[in-house]
């Protein structure tokens, strides 16, 4: 096995929704006539804006042309403090 690493973009959404998706069904025990097209919407719109707003970073690992795994951290800012004046913080 040699896994190959990439760093997701824009061009990557539809393979970062569905996997999400398929992970979603899993998580939750859902079956696969269960309507996700209401999740898949709203997922659709958070990353294209969490991409654009650099709040979010994605990666994608890949078998061969195999997606193998995906992975991600959410950028987000509290109110400054004295020890973390920039307020941003990473969500693991």
């Amino acid at each position: 096995m040699e896994f190959m690493y990439q760093k997701a973009s824009m061009e990557d959404l539809a393979l970062l929704i569905s996997s999400r998706m398929e992970v979603l069904r899993v998580a939750n025990e859902l079956d696969e006539n269960t309507d996700m097209s209401r999740v898949e919407a709203q997922s659709y719109d958070y990353f294209r804006a969490a991409f654009r707003d650099n709040a979010f970073e994605a990666y994608l690992v890949f078998d061969g042309d195999r997606l193998a795994g995906t992975g991600g951290v959410s950028f987000f800012r509290v109110m400054p403090t004295y020890h973390n004046p920039s307020g941003g913080r990473p969500i693991l």
